[in-house]
């Protein structure tokens, strides 16, 4: 393992999955419903 981290690609990486898991909620949402998701 390097002992310098890559920031760069850190930051690109943590974006697109910010990015990902947004969109994928968003999705499930339309689809599905949000309410569905609550217990009870």
């Amino acid at each position: 393992m390097q002992t310098s981290l890559n920031w760069g690609l850190a930051a690109a990486l943590s974006s697109i999955l910010l990015v990902a898991v947004i969109g994928l909620y968003l999705i499930y949402s339309r689809l599905i419903g949000i309410d569905r998701m609550r217990p009870g």
